[in-house]
């Protein structure tokens, strides 16, 4: 039983240093967000970068300081962008891609 032990106690410490290393390693996070600005009313989908890894909550306050340097609103905070998906939602982002 012990022969057993050892070599799944030296597997799982193995796989939870390579998932840490893999967090830090890719110490940022992409989010998209959906901001508006009254007067007249004007809506925008964007792409933002945050440093760290991502969170869950987002972090909504860092976003909304950032655009509302412009006048923007954050209304949501729709969720995380993986790396494979930054191209197509670049197009889709617009402007507002990597903006803030």
């Amino acid at each position: 039983m012990k022969r057993l032990i050892t070599p799944l106690a030296s597997a799982l410490v193995t796989s939870l240093f390579v998932a840490t290393f893999s967090v830090s390693a890719n110490a940022e996070c992409f989010y998209s967000y959906k901001a508006k600005r009254d007067n007249p009313l004007q809506l925008h989908y964007g792409i933002i970068k945050v440093d760290g890894p991502c969170q869950q909550p987002p972090p909504s306050r860092e976003i909304a300081s950032r655009i509302a340097r412009d006048g923007w609103s954050l209304l949501s905070v729709v969720g995380t962008v993986a790396q494979p998906k930054l191209n197509s939602e670049r197009e889709r982002a617009g402007e507002y891609f990597l903006k803030y």
